[in-house]
């Protein structure tokens, strides 16, 4: 079993980083081509809806997504300012998935809506999860709100702000807030396009089956939205390990039949055993010589038989 040692740590390992999945949603394509197949892109609020498909273009895992509230279509282009954290590119220039967003819209009546919530659905309970968001407008005025989390719809909690290169914020009062907390600014000299900070959460262990995103503004003259989201799923260590496990059994397996079938053909070269007893398995485990018979017939040019002078049996 020791020769399958290294490759089976090998397919361990490699399993467990295939097995972690990267959903990115580009919310809106005015004014950008697409963001790349590669990611998940909605033309529209409506579209946001149905089964997710990671990087690598499958949606076997069966997650899929939804919207409810006040998300609406923008037509405003160039909205990002090129600074942004690199999951956003599609190759090293394009950033096609930040140049534009979905947004509360303006809110010109007292009863229009101040919030929408972006629902993962299919998920699985015990797995762990990390999601991004990124949020940004080249406008002067103030864009800001509030952005949330939910493992059960019911429970909120905040985002932590991370700079452009991964690290968290320590300024502006990100240092001891989150955006539940905190008012996280999208506009030119803000959070978003000015600093191109965004939003992590990260090492969620599910509880189950779905997890909610959720913008709400502040007040009713305020609007804001979201350009960009990654979704990562990281299957729980118990499923890796039955994974792990059921390669091992495999190996195992196939490490006996390998056995069984060198013993068959020993068997063939050793029709004697000790005491005159029909040949069993058992004495032919240890290492056999020839005879002083034997040998004497092999120098003779005769081929003997094989005879076992010691074994467990």
């Amino acid at each position: 079993m020791k020769n399958y040692l290294l490759p089976l740590c090998t397919s361990f390992f490699i399993a467990s980083g295939v097995n972690a999945a990267v959903y990115k949603m580009d919310f809106n394509t005015v004014g950008s081509s697409s963001a790349g197949s590669s990611w998940n892109v909605y033309a529209a609020p409506g579209n946001v809806t149905g089964p997710l498909k990671d990087t690598t273009e499958s949606t076997d895992a069966g997650i899929s997504v939804s919207t409810s509230g006040d998300l609406e279509d923008s037509t405003g282009t160039n909205l990002y300012n090129d600074n942004g954290p690199a999951w956003l590119e599609v190759d090293s220039s394009i950033d096609n998935a930040a140049d534009n967003f979905f947004w509360t819209g303006l809110q010109t009546a007292a009863n229009d809506g101040t919030s929408f919530t972006i629902s993962f659905a299919g998920l699985t309970p015990g797995d762990t999860a990390s999601i991004d968001l990124f949020a940004s407008r080249s406008f002067g005025a103030v864009l800001t709100a509030f952005y949330e989390y939910s493992l059960d719809g019911s429970t909120w909690e905040g985002f932590t702000v991370l700079e452009n290169t991964g690290s968290a914020a320590t300024t502006d009062g990100w240092n001891i807030n989150n955006t539940q907390t905190q008012l996280f600014n999208m506009n030119l000299n803000g959070d978003g396009y000015g600093l191109g900070r965004y939003m992590n959460a990260s090492s969620l262990t599910l509880t189950g089956t779905t997890l909610d995103v959720r913008l709400t503004l502040p007040d009713a003259s305020d609007w804001a939205g979201i350009n960009a989201m990654q979704l990562t799923v990281i299957p729980e260590p118990s499923s890796i390990l039955m994974v792990a496990l059921g390669f091992i059994g495999i190996l195992g397996y196939k490490r006996r039949k390998k056995t069984a079938a060198k013993q068959k053909r020993f068997l063939h070269q050793c029709p004697f055993s000790p005491n005159g007893a029909a040949p069993g398995p058992v004495h032919c485990f240890e290492k056999q010589r020839l005879s002083p018979v034997g040998a004497a017939l092999q120098r003779l040019g005769r081929k003997p038989r094989f005879i076992v002078l010691k074994s467990k049996g």
